[in-house]
């Protein structure tokens, strides 16, 4: 029996989301933008019926986010300020079709099938970065810039570090990898202890554990840690899973350790240039906010004067489209953290659940790009799956 189109696009949907701008028609037309943009035409064409209800709490705060920009927007327009409408029609448009669409396109499917069509998206993703990364560092070349199309406007960067290039997979740079793992990858395998399939959650574990550590990522080192201390932690009432987990990472880390100590060292703890660059920005966003605190200083007004951008995206709101903005975009995450809270569910998916919503905010806060389509998918995902996966078995 052939699948309704609509159907169909949605499930192409969460497979091909986290291909962003990899393989983009141009530079503003990303295939998860053109496969959002299709499944309101043919939801507009040919409906079909619903499976599940649209969470119209999520579907509230998208619509407040971006009459709030809207509103921010066009006020410091008619003041006469410096404004990027690029940043405008950017924010709006992710927000709408990869977190207001994306809702209505889980309304229309079951969701098992969905996280399933993901997690195969997932290996996908995760079996091209080992690759990538053990050919580009021992054979000395990459398959990723012979395979994969990136717009000119999308510049790749693998970056270096004590000796080996950095695994990056499908995305223009490491961090954003490390971003994905940290958001999808650990959400998946919430997923898997909530349908009580251990030996899949702690194997997916291991793939998410080994992919994180060639990113030598920052930011994706301390959720990979927070995410250890807390499940041996949740472990530690069934020795045997605590002795074997403990002596699995602790001689991961023996091993590794030359390789992680100078990442933790000079990332976290040392006064290197690129981290006191983007605290001195944040500081600058900060002083923004304080002078224009309800409507911003118009979006895109630091880069046209800096010629960079603030380095963070809670922080680019709040400064450049105010206090109602910024209140409605973290909101995102304070809904999401009370469901999780209330979530009836055992306590390994509620630790991977808060682990990967703290990544998702880490993520966002340490960084501007708000044009992948995965950082709003993981939000719908997170909180889809609280709300309507409870029921889902194996």
């Amino acid at each position: 029996m052939l699948l309704h189109p609509v159907r169909s696009v949605v499930y192409i949907f969460f497979f091909l989301f986290p291909f962003t701008p990899v393989f983009s028609l141009s530079a503003y037309l990303p295939i998860p933008l053109v496969l959002s943009s299709f499944f309101l035409l043919l939801n507009f064409t040919l409906p079909t019926k619903k499976v599940q209800e649209v969470d119209s709490n999520l579907i509230f705060l998208s619509y407040s986010i971006l009459l709030a920009v809207t509103i921010s927007f066009t006020i410091n327009v008619f003041l006469g300020k410096e404004v990027n409408a690029n940043h405008f029609f950017g924010i709006i448009l992710m927000c709408f079709f990869y977190f207001a669409v994306p809702l209505i396109m889980l309304s229309k499917v079951e969701l098992n099938k969905v996280f399933y069509i993901t997690n195969n998206s997932f290996l996908v993703v995760l079996i091209f970065g080992f690759v990538d990364f053990f050919v580009y560092n021992f054979l000395g070349f990459s398959i990723g810039q012979v395979i994969l199309y990136f717009p000119s406007e999308y510049p790749i960067n693998y970056g270096h570090f004590s000796g080996f290039f950095r695994s990056k997979s499908i995305f223009q740079e490491p961090g954003f990898f490390a971003w994905y793992l940290n958001t999808i990858g650990l959400l998946l395998i919430a997923y898997f202890f909530h349908i009580n399939e251990r030996k899949k959650a702690f194997f997916m574990f291991f793939l998410y554990f080994s992919s994180l550590i060639t990113t030598f990522s920052a930011t994706g080192i301390i959720v990979l840690l927070f995410s250890i201390i807390l499940t041996l932690f949740k472990l530690n009432r069934k020795p045997l899973y605590f002795v074997l987990s403990g002596l699995f990472f602790l001689s991961s880390f023996y091993f590794l350790y030359d390789f992680l100590s100078p990442v933790i060292e000079s990332k976290v703890f040392g006064d290197n240039s690129s981290k006191l660059e983007r605290l001195e920005r944040w500081s600058d966003g900060v002083s923004i906010f304080q002078e224009n605190v309800f409507i911003g200083a118009g979006l895109g007004s630091y880069s046209i004067k800096e010629s960079i951008g603030l380095a963070s995206f809670p922080l680019k709101v709040i400064a450049e489209s105010g206090l109602f903005s910024f209140v409605f975009f973290i909101s995102l995450w304070i809904v999401s953290f009370f469901k999780i809270f209330t979530f009836n569910t055992n306590a390994l998916t509620k630790v991977f659940l808060y682990t990967s919503l703290l990544a998702s905010l880490l993520h966002w806060s340490t960084s501007t790009p708000f044009y992948f389509a995965f950082s709003w998918v993981y939000l719908v995902l997170v909180n889809v799956f609280i709300k309507g996966i409870a029921s889902v078995k194996s």
